[in-house]
């Protein structure tokens, strides 16, 4: 049986500032929210972004979101 935790989707951008990563969005599911589900997903992304020796890894969010906010700014 397979259970899904939630997702990342990750996109590689390129400008004339250099190359990075762009998370265009994270979702774990409310049963695995509080958890360190999606720590562990920002922190992949950040190593997937070192390793692929990325200038950037950037992230937005909507104000009124707060367990995003949460999440983003450990």
């Amino acid at each position: 049986m397979f259970a899904s935790i939630g997702w990342l989707w990750l996109a590689k951008v390129t400008s004339e500032r250099g190359s990075g990563a762009y998370i265009h969005s994270i979702f774990v599911s409310p049963e695995h929210g509080g958890q360190v589900f999606g720590t562990r997903a920002l922190k992949g992304a950040e190593e997937w972004a070192t390793k692929l020796e990325f200038d950037t890894l950037t992230l937005m969010f909507l104000g009124q979101m707060l367990a995003p906010q949460r999440l983003y700014k450990k």
